[in-house]
C-alpha cells in the first residue's frame, strides 16, 4: 500500500509539473505576441542577386563612404582641438587664469573627442568586415535580408545583438540604397549616443521590393515600446 501510494504521490508530481510547463509556455507565446522583436521568423524577407556592376558599386554606398569618414575624424579632430585649444593661449597669453578658464571645455571637448573617434573607428571595422565579405571570391553576388539582420555573401551581420538595435530605416533614390541605422541602449532603455550604419544597395527592378522593406521594418522590426495597458501574467 505504501508503495502504491508513492507511485500514486510521484505520478500527482509529475502531472502538476508537466503542467506548469505548459502554462509557462502559453504565457511566453502571449508575450511573444506583444513583442515584435522576440518575433525572429527562419524565412527570409528578401533574396537579392545582383550583376558584377552592381555589386562593384556596393563598396561605393557601404564601404568607402564610411571609411573616409573614419580617417577624417581621426586625422581633422585631434587637429581641431588643439587649434581650439592653442587659439586662447596665443590670444590671451600663458596665464595661471587662462588654464583654470580653459580646463573645464578642454576636458569637455576631449571627451567629446574620443567618443566621435572611438564611434568612427568601430563603424570602419564593421564596415571593412562588410567588404571583405562581399570580396570572397567563393561566395556568389547575394544578399538575403531577415528581421533580425542581413547576410553578405554568405555572411552574416546582426541588427539586433545584445543592447544593440534598429533606430531608423530609410529608403533613397539613384541609386536604391537600404540605409539602416542602428544604435545603442543602457540597460535602462536610455541612449547611449553610440551608432553604427548598414547600407545595403538595391538591385534594379527590386526597388518596389525594397519600399515595402523599409515600411516593414519601420512599423514592424523597429525597437519595441511597451504600452501603456501592458501587464504581462504574473509568473508562476
Amino acid at each position: 500500500m505504501r508503495e502504491q501510494a508513492l507511485v500514486m504521490e510521484t505520478r500527482h508530481t509529475l502531472d502538476e509539473s508537466r503542467h506548469m510547463m505548459t502554462l509557462q509556455k502559453e504565457r511566453k507565446g502571449t508575450f511573444m505576441e506583444i513583442n515584435p522583436l522576440d518575433q525572429l521568423p527562419g524565412r527570409a524577407l528578401a533574396h537579392w542577386e545582383y550583376d558584377p556592376y552592381e555589386w562593384a558599386a556596393f563598396d561605393q554606398v557601404d564601404w568607402e563612404p564610411i571609411r573616409n569618414k573614419s580617417w577624417l575624424t581621426l586625422i581633422l579632430g585631434p587637429i581641431i582641438y588643439l587649434v581650439i585649444m592653442v587659439a586662447p593661449w596665443v590670444l590671451f597669453g600663458s596665464s595661471v587664469r587662462t588654464l583654470i578658464v580653459l580646463s573645464a571645455p578642454a576636458i569637455a571637448l576631449l571627451t567629446v573627442l574620443i567618443f566621435l573617434m572611438v564611434s568612427a573607428a568601430s563603424s570602419a571595422r564593421e564596415a571593412k568586415k562588410r567588404y571583405q565579405a562581399r570580396h570572397n571570391q567563393a561566395e556568389s553576388y547575394r544578399v538575403t535580408l531577415a528581421s533580425h539582420g542581413v547576410w553578405e555573401s554568405g555572411a552574416y551581420f546582426a541588427f539586433k545583438s545584445g543592447r544593440w538595435g534598429i533606430a531608423s530605416v530609410k529608403l533613397t533614390a539613384n541609386p536604391a540604397v537600404l540605409h539602416f541605422k542602428l544604435h545603442k541602449r543602457n540597460s535602462d532603455g536610455s541612449a547611449t549616443g553610440a551608432t553604427q550604419k548598414i547600407h545595403v544597395l538595391v538591385p534594379r527592378g527590386h526597388e518596389a521590393e525594397a519600399e515595402q522593406l523599409r515600411q516593414r521594418y519601420a512599423v514592424v522590426i523597429a525597437p519595441w515600446k511597451k504600452p501603456a495597458n501592458y501587464n504581462p501574467p504574473e509568473p508562476v
